[in-house]
């Protein structure tokens, strides 16, 4: 390695200056930014310092050069090593051995695998000729003796390397948010698989998709599946306007939202909150039709379960000797009166459903303490209250009172167990 400048101009004659052959790109506006690092590894110091002096004013998309500088293949790894975001390596080929540049390509894209620095292998012997496979496969950008390098054609170089580097950078950073988007979109659709039956149709609505789950819940396969509509599992329960309707409104780009009761393979009956959303072409059509279900089979049980037991409950109420009432509290409108209610009142059922139930008490305050009572959530047991009906016949219940539910709203349920010969007695 030469370490003193020499001041003999021949050593200097590779870099001609061509008149006209400016540092600056032309119309850049030169802001301070973070610089483009540029690597010169050469065991010539004159070539360092013609080289700095060459690039001294260049500038690309407004960002300066930051010039490293190595004497020999081994400096020139450290350099790389400790500084990964070097953009250009302008590398002679021949230094503390005759193949110690080829060398160090081969560690940048192998050993330190950076597939982004552009590498421009130059030589001072004008015959050597570099085998095109080491071109290929170590990705070299440029290849030039130095006696062809006029301060054009180094600029250019230069120029075009850094361009490419850019580019580089910006594909790998794409690919990078492409990664990380497809990472989230995995982790979405794991734990959409793990919650509903997902199904992808295309716009004839032929089944082209199925997660693990439909194929669990349908016990359908998928090649029994594929190239078959949703019919496979209709229970017949809909009529067939629900499903037309729902297929006006997903074929005209509408998301659908509903409930349809299936039958799997077997004969077993599943329901499913459905949601279909068309998935819109360019040409503003949907192309395909995702469905996303999640099974309610176990609420649906639940409440046809709830639906006979309030029947049965309801015809018990019916045929009770007791008075029964049931009360809204958001408008204090009776919802339910059984028979032996009206008997008592003597009153007709649409009459009572609007009549107010202080009218009945013989102390219509006592009424009133009562149902507040039982608002706030304190039953009533067997309280002796004075009641009459319309043309003023008094008489006495015991009454039991209780906060309940109608129709999903809170509700008073009243019994009246009429004890007047008891009172009298």
């Amino acid at each position: 390695m030469n370490s003193e400048v020499s001041t003999d101009t021949t050593k200097t004659e590779w870099l001609i200056y061509d008149d006209g052959a400016g540092g600056v790109t032309p119309g850049e506006p030169v802001v301070e930014e973070v610089p483009w690092r540029v690597l010169i590894v050469d065991d010539d110091v004159d070539v360092h310092v013609v080289t700095r002096f060459a690039l001294r004013n260049v500038t690309y998309l407004g960002r300066r050069l930051k010039l490293f500088h190595a004497y020999t293949g081994a400096e020139a790894y450290t350099v790389l090593r400790d500084t990964p975001d070097i953009a250009l390596v302008l590398l002679d080929v021949v230094m503390e051995t005759a193949d110690a540049g080829l060398r160090l390509a081969r560690q940048i894209r192998g050993e330190l695998n950076n597939q982004s620095v552009r590498v421009v292998l130059r030589t001072g012997h004008a015959g050597q000729a570099l085998e095109q496979s080491v071109i290929v496969d170590y990705d070299i950008n440029d290849y030039r003796t130095k006696t062809e390098l006029t301060t054009q054609k180094l600029f250019t170089t230069v120029i075009s390397s850094l361009r490419t580097y850019d580019s580089l950078l910006a594909t790998e950073r794409s690919q990078q948010a492409l990664n990380a988007s497809l990472a989230k979109i995995k982790d979405l659709q794991l734990a959409l698989d793990q919650h509903a039956l997902v199904s992808v149709t295309d716009q004839e609505g032929k089944i082209i998709h199925v997660n693990e789950r439909f194929l669990h819940t349908s016990q359908y396969s998928l090649e029994e599946l594929q190239g078959k509509d949703h019919r496979i599992i209709n229970s017949g329960y809909h009529p067939k306007e629900y499903f037309e309707e729902m297929w006006q409104n997903i074929v005209q780009g509408r998301t659908w939202r509903g409930e349809t009761r299936n039958r799997a393979k077997d004969g077993t009956i599943f329901w499913c909150e459905t949601t279909i959303v068309p998935c819109i072409g360019e040409d503003g059509k949907p192309y395909q039709f995702v469905s996303i279900r999640n099974d309610i089979t176990e609420r649906k049980q639940a409440e046809e379960k709830l639906k006979v037991n309030e029947a049965r409950m309801r015809g018990l109420l019916e045929i009770s000797p007791m008075a029964v009432s049931i009360t809204r509290l958001s408008d204090g409108k009776r919802v339910f009166i059984n028979q032996s209610f009206v008997n008592m009142f003597k009153v007709s059922w649409e009459q009572l459903v609007h009549i107010d139930g202080t009218q009945f008490c013989q102390t219509p305050g006592e009424y009133q303490m009562l149902y507040q009572k039982v608002a706030a959530g304190e039953p009533v047991i067997n309280y002796h209250l004075g009641l009459q009906t319309q043309d003023q016949q008094k008489f006495w219940v015991l009454a039991s009172l209780f906060l309940t539910e109608h129709e999903g709203e809170p509700a008073i349920l009243a019994w009246f167990c009429d004890v007047t010969t008891l009172k009298k007695d």
